[in-house]
């Protein structure tokens, strides 16, 4: 019997030398995920995860990965070469990657938090029902891991990990979103790769200029002075964040939806709890540099013979002084419940005229419960959690302006298994791995032009202990 050749759809309606075009795009998308694969295949077979410069290399070749493999689809869908960024339907909106396109391809920037806006692919879920049907795949191995024609679906990765279908994770990332404070109202961006710099004006000195700009009033027919602007740059470093959750064999194997339910719950409640513990407290030394130690945050001394462990109205009058013009009407506090005690019983005391003795006192009103149990100070928002520090430390308190604060999220994530660590109670161990980073977008406190007291869109209270 004469071989027939098979003719893909797609071709039917190309020339032959725009179906060579997509074929060579096809080779060069493929030779970028085979680099990655190898060093992931070489890295796993010395039992060892990939180092930060390893890192690097396998994201740069998956983002060529995702710019041949957009241009293929564009190819594909249009009948010519259409960049990675401007494939469009006949409305003119975006067209969803294929389900081969790669975890981290980004969308256009919209502005929106969520990793769905964020991320292209984001609603494709490679052939699972749910997240716990692609936890059962990964702990048996299952074909569908690998059945996908590019080899994008899974990859087994130097942990023995398989990337998560993006629909999946973009459940867990913007689930968690709607449980955090910080990132909701942080300045978001995608990462496309596991370095970005981004370049702005210094701004933090206004003693004589707004970064070295400064307007002339000039008499008609005089020259203006030459001014160079003072420039920075901002890195964020993708960095690895890991989720283990532990389940008993009999409810991956039995449970169905509950398990589904039951992973996503605990994966999206550990990440909303971390990613807020980071970008508030972080060091900034392989993690998010957080609020609380950044050089930028300025910290209001306790007032004088102050009692330990409280809060004061000259306490919070002062945060209030430091905060960077412009950004109280978008400032919240963030409290320990420890606080609250102190607030419910704030009051502003009244002296004689000698400044001796108490005579009085009253309740400012600047704390209010309002009746669906949200609650604001002077005005402004106030957020309760568990990630501040206890009354009377540092970080107990903070006034901010979070869209001050840039986060960085990478658009893929890994889930590996775990059968050792559990082994004699019969526990299975599941790990999720992805990478972040925070930090703010001001390098150091702001001078004003008139004043010694130095501002900042993060302010905190000293210790009173």
């Amino acid at each position: 019997m004469q071989a027939t050749n098979t003719v893909p759809d797609w071709a039917k309606n190309h020339s032959e030398s725009a179906q060579a075009e997509i074929m060579a795009l096809q080779s060069k998308a493929n030779s970028a995920l085979a680099r990655a694969r190898a060093l992931e295949a070489k890295a796993q077979n010395e039992g060892r995860d990939l180092t930060d410069d390893e890192l690097d290399f396998t994201d740069k070749q998956m983002d060529s990965f995702a710019k041949f493999q957009n241009e293929i689809d564009g190819f594909k869908s249009a009948g010519r070469k259409i960049g990675p960024q401007a494939i469009a339907n006949r409305n003119g909106a975006p067209l969803q990657a294929a389900a081969t396109a790669p975890l981290g391809a980004p969308a256009v920037i919209t502005g929106s938090k969520s990793f769905a806006a964020m991320f292209r692919n984001a609603t494709d879920t490679s052939r699972f029902e749910n997240l716990g049907d692609f936890a059962r795949a990964v702990y048996s191995n299952d074909p569908r891991l690998f059945q996908n024609a590019t080899g994008m679906s899974g990859g087994v990765g130097a942990d023995g990990g398989f990337y998560v279908p993006p629909g999946f994770l973009a459940g867990l990332v913007d689930g968690s979103l709607q449980e955090e404070a910080i990132r909701p109202r942080a300045t978001v961006i995608p990462m496309t790769s596991g370095a970005m710099t981004l370049p702005m004006f210094d701004a933090t000195n206004r003693a004589s200029s707004l970064a070295g700009l400064e307007p002339e009033a000039r008499s008609e027919g005089t020259e203006g002075t030459a001014q160079t602007g003072l420039v920075r740059t901002v890195q964020l470093t993708a960095k690895k964040l890991m989720i283990l959750v532990p389940t008993t064999a009999e409810l991956m194997e039995d449970g169905g939806p509950v398990f589904d339910m039951l992973l996503k719950k605990f994966m999206q409640d550990s990440l909303s709890q971390k990613l807020d513990d980071l970008f508030l407290n972080g060091s900034g030394a392989g993690e998010a540099l957080g609020i609380v130690n950044a050089p930028c945050a300025v910290s209001v001394a306790k007032d004088s013979s102050q009692v330990a462990a409280t809060v004061t109205p000259t306490n919070l009058a002062g945060m209030v002084a430091r905060l960077a013009p412009g950004s109280f009407a978008k400032a919240v506090w963030m409290c320990h419940s420890s606080v609250l005690a102190s607030l419910f019983v704030m009051a502003v005391k009244v002296q004689n005229v000698a400044g001796t003795e108490n005579v009085g006192g009253f309740g400012p009103g600047w704390f209010t419960v309002n009746a669906d149990g949200s609650m604001s100070l002077l005005g402004r928002p106030l957020i309760v959690s568990d990630r501040c520090q206890q009354l009377g430390t540092v970080g107990d308190i903070v006034l901010a302006d979070l869209s001050q604060y840039l986060v960085g999220i990478r658009g893929e994530a890994r889930l590996a298994v775990d059968t050792s660590v559990g082994f004699k109670s019969d526990e299975i161990y599941f790990r999720l791995t992805m990478r972040v980073d925070g930090l703010p977008l001001l390098g150091s406190a702001i001078t004003p032009r008139n004043g010694t007291s130095t501002l900042s869109p993060f302010v905190t209270l000293a210790t009173r202990s």
